[in-house]
């Protein structure tokens, strides 16, 4: 009887044993999974640290383009301080710069669009080798900040346009070399002879086209067949014709 109460006992002790240690076990479960990071939280974590990551990427590209537009904004600033009156413009080239044909010469008319000081320095009967051996003198002289450039016609008019081109680039380098700006002019058509100068016209403009380090200020395209705007010698433009001249040369200022 009282081994039978001892086992009993025993078997009791061994449940409450148990029953704690479950207890324990359970409790200390519980705690680890609290303090290991929830999955969702994570993700969460992560995808703001994304977010944060795009908003500095995003706020990097937007202080980026407002420097650039800054940047454009101030050189626009000052190209529009350098054009406004203040450049000086150097005309060089043959009779048609100088103004035989014409009561108000390009260079004169340019004057006035611009608001700028303008130099004329055309010459008659001159070609443009003879503009390449003056045309340093007439930067040393005028200092100019913008040099338009138009010869040609009489290369054409004494069969003598193999190294017209040529010369031409060559007045650009130099104008370059002195830290100015270089406008080449296409030239107007030639309506003397019958119009049989015309095509060694077309195939010198195409040619003037091709100068490098210069702006081309397309002047033939704009006089077409010569009708209205050239005189009756067939060689000089009229006051109309100066007018073309001078607003293609000031579009490309």
């Amino acid at each position: 009887m009282k081994k039978n109460s001892w086992i009993g006992r025993l078997i009791y002790v061994l449940a409450i044993v148990l029953a704690v240690g479950v207890t324990v076990c359970t409790t200390g479960c519980s705690d680890d999974d609290d303090d290991s990071p929830d999955a969702s939280q994570t993700e969460g974590d992560g995808s703001a640290g994304e977010d944060a990551g795009s908003a500095d990427d995003e706020s990097e590209e937007d202080t980026s383009a407002d420097d650039a537009e800054e940047s454009q904004q101030s050189e626009a600033s000052e190209s529009s301080s350098a054009s406004a009156g203040n450049r000086v413009i150097l005309c060089i080239g043959d009779s048609i710069t100088e103004g035989v044909g014409t009561t108000d010469p390009y260079p004169s008319k340019l004057a006035r669009i611009t608001g700028d000081k303008v130099v004329n320095a055309g010459v008659t009967s001159q070609r443009s080798d003879q503009g390449v051996s003056r045309i340093q003198s007439e930067i040393n002289r005028s200092n100019p900040t913008h040099v338009c450039i138009l010869f040609g016609t009489n290369d054409v008019r004494v069969n003598n346009t193999g190294s017209t081109a040529s010369n031409i680039q060559s007045m650009v380098n130099t104008v370059r070399a002195a830290g100015a700006v270089a406008i080449v002019g296409t030239i107007p058509p030639l309506l003397e002879r019958g119009g049989t100068l015309q095509p060694a016209v077309d195939s010198l403009n195409g040619q003037i086209r091709g100068i490098s380090g210069a702006s081309i200020a397309d002047i033939a395209r704009d006089f077409g067949s010569g009708s209205g705007t050239m005189n009756g010698d067939g060689i000089h433009p009229n006051n109309n014709g100066a007018a073309i001249i001078a607003a293609n040369f000031s579009e490309r200022l």
